[in-house]
């Protein structure tokens, strides 16, 4: 099967699932049953595919045309003997027979989605008299090779990064934000291949294809970043923003802005340089005489933990069975038999090879950078409205990250508001924190509440400031 339809069609399967369950709404969650009745060796969906294909190279000589299908029924008997033109009859069937998709969609000034069906799921057609040795390919059809075709490595984003300074050249602002999130997806996805190929052992051969790349992905790294700073300069200057001045006077609902598209050109940047550095830490590691893989396991502070704090007994029932002949009514030890197993100058020298250590190999982001992330554009839009308590603050919701409470997070930036200013445009203005006393008094969800002088965070002009 050609490699580019791989992404494609993994990424769409779950979703079919989804749509083809028969789960109901209420009942509990269950796994979906992986048995599928698909031909073990993958022979039906490589044909299709390669049929797909084949269409697609005879299109344009087709001119829209119907295409014979001889020339392709030679071509898979030599890739498998045994097929016979009813096996291919099948598959141009298949991939001709429209299938019923139902979508959700809103509808304005209501809270109550509706639902719509569409039958476009053919991705072939057969003549009306029913000739079974042509096809052609759908609309449908077209789009699905196109898609297979959108996912491409790191190597070819400077490509998408191009239509950032395209988009602003033509006056397609309402494009630039979604260019730049589509550039951002793919340093995310090339970073979390880098780490993926660190974290994990055995991965050799992927190791030695990003070494011979070396300097195809570091130029590749310097276009994008090329590209974005152009973008840059070409937002700032003034044909630019008098054309954006009379893009938003016909749009006065839009929420775009001079400082919204500069932000994300901002963020891309940021987001580009921490791939280089990222990039050259990885060569650095995988470079060098020793390569960590996994961190070193304290089994001493383990058995700590559990005599402290015993398993579930249904675990320990499991793993008595699994590890070999023990009595059920073995004890387990008291915290009193290991009050001296902790060691203090616990040898980590180890053979040359793969090195184990505590260290964490990549920089995760912390839950300030994360805070950050999530909030600070919220927070900065809010304050050009007017001042915000800590109380507003937490009524807002921005005590929350990913279900987790981040209060320490949240005063953080009352008592040092210049992180709101790191890695985004500076505001107009100072960030100037008060307080008023005794104002705070709030019930947060967990039961705890919090009492006493509040916080008060207001964004005071330059003009006003003395």
């Amino acid at each position: 099967m050609t490699e580019e339809w791989r992404p494609y069609l993994a990424s769409a399967t779950r979703l079919i699932d989804l749509h083809d369950s028969g789960h109901s709404v209420g009942m509990p969650a269950v796994a979906p049953s992986e048995q599928r009745p698909g031909h073990p060796e993958g022979l039906w969906l490589d044909l299709g595919v390669q049929l797909l294909e084949y269409l697609g190279e005879r299109d344009a000589e087709a001119n829209g045309s119907w295409v014979l299908l001889d020339e392709f029924c030679a071509h898979v008997r030599l890739r498998y003997p045994n097929l016979t033109d009813e096996d291919v009859q099948f598959v141009v069937t298949t991939l001709s027979t429209p299938s019923t998709l139902t979508f959700v969609r809103d509808v304005p000034e209501s809270n109550r989605p509706t639902s719509y069906t569409t039958k476009e799921t053919a991705l072939l057609e057969r003549p009306a008299h029913k000739l079974t040795d042509r096809c052609r390919l759908t609309p449908t059809g077209r789009r699905a090779i196109g898609l297979s075709r959108a996912g491409h490595d790191w190597l070819y984003a400077h490509h998408d990064a191009e239509k950032i300074v395209t988009a602003i050249r033509w006056g397609d602002f309402d494009q630039l934000p979604a260019r730049c999130a589509y550039v951002a997806q793919s340093i995310r996805s090339f970073g979390h291949e880098i780490t993926r190929a660190l974290e994990r052992p055995g991965l050799e051969a992927l190791l030695q294809t990003f070494l011979e790349r070396e300097a195809n992905y570091r130029e590749a790294i310097r276009n994008v970043q090329a590209a974005v700073e152009s973008g840059a300069e070409l937002l700032h200057t003034q044909e630019t923003i008098q054309r954006l001045d009379e893009w938003l006077s016909r749009r006065p609902d839009s929420e775009l802005s001079l400082d919204t598209l500069h932000r994300s050109l901002v963020r891309l940047m940021q987001s580009v340089e921490r791939l280089g550095r990222h990039f050259s830490d990885f060569i650095a590691r995988v470079t060098s005489q020793s390569r960590e893989t996994i961190g070193g396991v304290r089994f001493d502070k383990l058995a700590i933990h559990l005599a402290f704090k015993p398993p579930d007994p249904g675990v320990i029932s499991r793993c008595l069975l699994a590890l070999g002949p023990w009595r059920m009514s073995t004890p387990f030890v008291g915290p009193e038999d290991l009050t001296a197993a902790l060691r203090s100058d616990l040898n980590t020298a180890q053979p040359l090879g793969l090195r184990f250590e505590d260290e964490v190999l990549t920089e995760l982001p912390t839950c300030m950078e994360r805070f950050l992330s999530a909030y600070r554009d919220q927070i900065l839009t809010a304050l050009e409205e007017g001042p915000i308590s800590l109380q507003d603050a937490i009524r807002r919701g921005w005590l929350l990250l990913d279900g987790e409470t981040v209060l320490t997070q949240l005063v953080g930036v009352y008592a040092a508001p210049s992180w709101l200013l790191d890695n985004s445009e500076v505001p107009r203005g100072q960030l100037v924190v008060s307080f008023q006393r005794d104002a705070l008094n709030l019930q947060l969800n967990n039961g705890d509440r919090l009492q006493g002088d509040d916080l008060l965070l207001a964004l005071v002009p330059d003009k006003v400031m003395v």
